[in-house]
């Protein structure tokens, strides 16, 4: 009935809701974008919770990997965690103002925190 893929993306939806995308997606306000740009194929919103962290959420529709540039917001040193549904899958510093890399698996939902 679903193709794998669809699969990966409906799993990495449902376990991130049960994570910490509830939070932004529900009960959050949505931003302007912080990826400038995207690809076509690449679906991404910005959205702020109520206590003020930024996430962003983006899903590749490639084959292939990509990696895209966004501006980490404020002006501050902040904490990110990228996360893959309910798994981390990294964490790092970065200084408000600057580009971020961030790459993107093919076919999956990823979403990153800015504490």
């Amino acid at each position: 009935m679903f193709s794998a893929n669809a699969k990966n993306l409906l799993a990495d939806y449902f376990k991130a809701m049960k994570n910490r995308a509830k939070a932004y997606l529900f009960y959050g306000r949505l931003l302007k974008p912080l990826i400038h740009s995207a690809p076509k194929t690449l679906i991404n919103i910005t959205w702020q919770d109520s206590i003020g962290n930024v996430s962003v959420f983006a899903t590749n529709m490639l084959t292939t990997r990509t990696t895209v540039a966004l501006k980490v917001p404020g002006a501050t040193k902040k904490f990110l965690k990228i996360f893959n549904g309910n798994k981390l899958v990294s964490s790092t510093e970065v200084n408000g103002g600057e580009n971020y890399n961030w790459e993107i698996p093919a076919w999956r939902l990823l979403y990153l925190i800015f504490f």
